[in-house]
């Protein structure tokens, strides 16, 4: 297989993300309309994640690489693209901006389609281990949600 660099957007994304979230005080938004989430808790998280973020770009990314890493960023960028959705309803809900909308809209929403299809012509990807990597996607996303109502101020 070739390099693939379309698998960089998946870090890129996220930290763009990050930095919105940041930047609008997401822990702030988060304790108010949701439970609290302490921003030490939040930050470090999120490094975290910035961390695996940034690995399965670079895996993805490498001629080597075989469709798991591939299916994976696809998966990824299903919960980008249900989170551009998720931060959309919830600014109109609360009529307020919800940290992360600005990146959600801009990056991804445009830049699933392109990598859904990046990840569609590998050659040894079928459409039902895509969908399914979809379908995860989504899933995994609606547990980050689920995640949002449970109190972490004594972690």
């Amino acid at each position: 297989m070739k390099a693939q660099k379309i698998y960089w957007i998946i870090p890129a994304q996220f930290v763009a993300h990050f930095a919105d979230e940041w930047f609008f005080d997401l822990p702030a938004w988060v304790t108010r309309h949701f439970s609290p989430l302490p921003e030490p808790f939040w930050v470090s998280m999120m490094s975290v994640l910035t961390v695996l973020a940034v690995l399965l770009g670079w895996v993805a990314s490498r001629p080597t690489a075989g469709s798991g890493s591939r299916l994976t960023c696809a998966a990824v960028q299903m919960l980008f693209f249900s989170n551009a959705f998720f931060h959309l309803i919830t600014t109109v809900v609360f009529g307020e901006y919800s940290p992360g909308t600005a990146s959600g809209v801009l990056l991804f929403l445009p830049l699933s389609v392109p990598l859904w299809r990046a990840v569609q012509n590998e050659p040894d990807v079928t459409r039902g281990n895509l969908v399914a990597a979809l379908i995860a996607g989504f899933v995994f996303h609606a547990l980050v949600l689920l995640n949002l109502l449970i109190d972490k101020s004594a972690w």
